[in-house]
């Protein structure tokens, strides 16, 4: 089973992550020569554009979601080159309003990205929802 890992911010706001543009640009400029998809058919697709960079020898999909407040990547946060892609995607917008969390495809987890959150902060930081449920813990979030 492939893991996805996602970046979001929790709450409503206006503050985005990056704009197609901008997300396109830094991540070819990231990864030079790596193949970038646009998707404009949201019936069918949640994301706007895919990028495919080889990260640490392996292939991998970066997804951009219209609503520029979301980034999910490809892979396991243990997988080579993975807690450094979020440490960038954290990068691209470093406004310490910008709440963002990082989360697994079944949120069993997450870690709230800081700017200048580093790779091993990333990994070191995993609040597992086993022990710790974020509906309790983070009302502003999930409240009704």
């Amino acid at each position: 089973m492939t893991t996805s890992l996602t970046v979001f911010t929790p709450e409503s706001t206006d503050l985005t992550i990056a704009d197609r543009t901008t997300f396109t640009g830094a991540t070819q400029a990231r990864w030079p020569g790596c193949r970038i998809i646009y998707s404009d058919d949201h019936e069918n697709r949640h994301a706007d554009c895919y990028a495919y960079p080889f990260i640490d020898g392996t292939l991998t999909e970066l997804s951009h979601f219209p609503d520029s407040t979301t980034i999910a990547c490809r892979g396991a946060l243990e997988a080579p080159g993975i807690a450094e892609t979020i440490a960038w995607i954290r990068s691209l917008n470093p406004d310490p309003n910008l709440v963002l969390w990082l989360t697994d495809t079944f949120f069993t987890g997450h870690v709230v990205l800081t700017p200048g959150i580093t790779a091993d902060e990333i990994r070191a930081s995993w609040v597992d929802h086993a022990e710790h449920d974020p509906t309790v813990e983070y009302p502003e979030y999930f409240g009704n």
